[in-house]
């Protein structure tokens, strides 16, 4: 189902052939203007080698505007092949998904989204946003997934010692540091369940940063073992209401979570879903070393997927390269999207 070269090949190499020959006349046209520059130096300082007495300081600046005429055209036109090339390829890539699908490139999930998760307990935010938003009907399950970014400040007083010569001057200053408390994707998604109370699986990973008080204080609701061993060595679960808990986080679902929590860690996501994918593997080249964690609020999935890369950083210059990024950009998000069908979203035998 999701094949990235049988979709270049049979629909983006095609829709990508106007950017392609808007790029080869924008590289020929900088070529020919930058060759008259060249040709026109050479001729003032062949003029002033020759006739060394005449005064023409004043026709360097031609060059040197001409300089910045041919910059700006690049940069212009660049950014504009650039855009129209993202535009082609974010459309086309959203379409062969889902036609349900939506995809800005800078949007982003809103601070709300964030706290909602309650993942993390801290609301002294100083810095959220991100890019890549994708939200809209995948099958039967409705999404919302983006790249985020989300910053705190500490402050620190330290003191700072000057000799001056006949004493030592003491200052104390104040030290603002921004600490990042995420940086991946947040991926939203309706349940296919009913439920009221809230349940948090936060990473071992990150539990063993905090002693017994913090944890008291950060995780107030009361901490549960699971049936499955390995669930309970990834993952602290912590629940509001220990039946509800243990309704949602059926043996089948934690077997499914540790799936994506493994894959998505090793950077591959592998999707098996007998009823509409079968043997398809798609990669996230993303730097992923933490676990991923997951919240199930007011009837919907949350879960917080470490991550750093960045995506479509395209080139004038290079076909191969935009090729590359342009397959990165869709291995990340039909991998995203995959996480519906591996934690089997769609399937609708409950009351919902």
């Amino acid at each position: 189902m999701f094949n990235f070269d049988e979709l270049y090949k049979e629909k983006l190499e095609q829709l990508l052939k106007q950017c392609f020959d808007f790029r080869k006349k924008i590289i020929i046209d900088a070529c020919k203007y930058g060759g008259i520059i060249v040709v026109s130096i050479l001729l003032i300082l062949g003029f002033s080698y020759i006739f060394p007495n005449y005064n023409i300081s004043w026709i360097y600046v031609i060059p040197f505007i001409a300089v910045i005429a041919l910059s700006f055209f690049i940069l212009s036109n660049r950014k504009k092949y650039i855009e129209t090339y993202k535009m082609i390829v974010i459309k086309t890539i959203i379409e062969s998904i889902d036609k349900n699908l939506s995809c800005d490139l800078a949007g982003c999930l809103d601070v709300e989204d964030f706290f909602k998760s309650k993942i993390y307990k801290r609301t002294d935010l100083t810095d959220f946003f991100g890019f890549l938003l994708i939200k809209g009907k995948y099958k039967e399950t409705e999404l919302r997934v983006s790249k985020t970014y989300a910053y705190y400040e500490t402050v620190k007083e330290v003191t700072e010692k000057t000799d001056k010569g006949t004493y030592i001057e003491v200052k104390k200053k104040k030290v603002v540091k921004k600490v990042p408390l995420f940086k991946g994707f947040l991926f939203i998604a309706d349940f296919n369940k009913e439920f009221k109370s809230n349940t948090i699986l936060k990473s071992k990973e990150l539990l063993t940063k905090f002693n017994s008080n913090d944890k008291k204080t950060f995780f107030k609701d009361k901490s549960i073992k699971m049936e499955n061993i390995d669930f309970n060595n990834k993952f602290e679960v912590f629940s509001e209401d220990e039946i509800e808990t243990r309704y949602i986080l059926s043996l089948k679902l934690m077997e499914r979570i540790l799936e994506v929590q493994e894959k998505l860690k090793k950077g591959l996501v592998s999707y098996n879903n007998s009823n509409a994918i079968s043997n398809v593997v798609n990669k996230i080249k993303s730097k992923l070393n933490k676990s991923i964690e997951i919240s199930f609020i007011d009837s919907e999935i949350y879960i917080m997927i470490p991550n750093e890369d960045t995506y479509l950083n395209l080139s004038l210059l290079s076909i191969q390269k935009n090729k590359n990024e342009t397959k990165k950009f869709y291995e990340t998000v039909t991998s995203l999207i995959g996480i519906v069908d591996i934690l089997d979203l769609n399937t609708r035998i409950w009351s919902k």
